[in-house]
């Protein structure tokens, strides 16, 4: 003989879950044209927003971040610099010295990669003032 009556019981038990986006280089923004002109000595700036696989913003700590840039393949030191504003947007700045072609690459540290590159480039040309 088989017993089909069976007792179930339900305990409900309050759950915290906490989700963090983290931000994703392939889903970060360059707020500027792939190409840009400058002249020489004058600053050029744009805006880096950080955001998630979806693709939405993310506010995150500063310094996920970094900036280089290239002349004809050589990494020029010291010519940009990025600047947290908050709300997972950063302000890039830049000022070329020297007249010529030049590429902005930036990259973000992501959390279980690493340092990723941004899938944009920036082009600057620079000319005389």
């Amino acid at each position: 003989q088989v017993n089909t009556s069976l007792s179930v019981r339900m305990m409900m038990l309050p759950i915290d879950v906490i989700v963090h986006a983290d931000p994703v280089s392939a889903q970060s923004t360059i707020d500027s044209a792939a190409e840009l002109n400058a002249s020489a000595g004058q600053p050029v700036e744009y805006v880096v927003s950080a955001r998630d696989i979806a693709g939405l913003p993310v506010d995150h700590d500063a310094l996920s971040f970094s900036v280089r840039v290239y002349r004809s393949n050589a990494l020029v030191i010291g010519a940009a610099s990025l600047r947290y504003t908050g709300k997972g947007n950063y302000t890039m700045s830049a000022t070329f010295q020297v007249v010529g072609d030049y590429q902005v690459v930036l990259e973000l540290d992501e959390t279980l990669r690493g340092p990723q590159p941004l899938p944009d480039v920036v082009q600057v040309h620079v000319i005389c003032p």
